[in-house]
């Protein structure tokens, strides 16, 4: 049973935050019925142009219809007037990018490892 002062949103349980961003961030959450660990991105509609939103959008649908071991999966949308949740597949690895900061520069072998489809 969901204790209703948890942060919630539908039925993911908000864990912590693992990203954020100008207008969004992603949090870690639990999809209470099943325990299995997602990634909410959740973005401010707010501050974005009419612009931007149409573009959002877009990427969205072109998400939804994606189907491929290699990308990260969007489960469901949720939609506010004011915020959209878009809860997706945990990646537990991070992000490239934070990888090579932390790391410098991988050698080819090790990268022919990591991004072999």
């Amino acid at each position: 049973m969901r204790d209703p002062n948890e942060p919630h949103i539908g039925k993911y349980r908000f864990i912590k935050t693992i990203g954020k961003g100008n207008f969004a961030k992603v949090k870690l959450a639990k999809h209470i019925p099943t325990g299995r660990e997602v990634a909410i991105k959740i973005i401010d509609k707010t501050q974005l142009n009419p612009t931007s939103l149409q573009k959002l959008f877009r990427e969205v649908k072109i998400m939804k219809g994606l189907d491929h071991p290699n990308i990260v999966k969007l489960f469901e949308v949720i939609e506010t007037e004011k915020t959209l949740y878009l809860v997706m597949e945990y990646a537990s690895g991070g992000e490239v990018f934070d990888y090579l900061v932390a790391h410098g520069r991988m050698k080819e072998k090790e990268a022919r490892a990591k991004f072999r489809q």
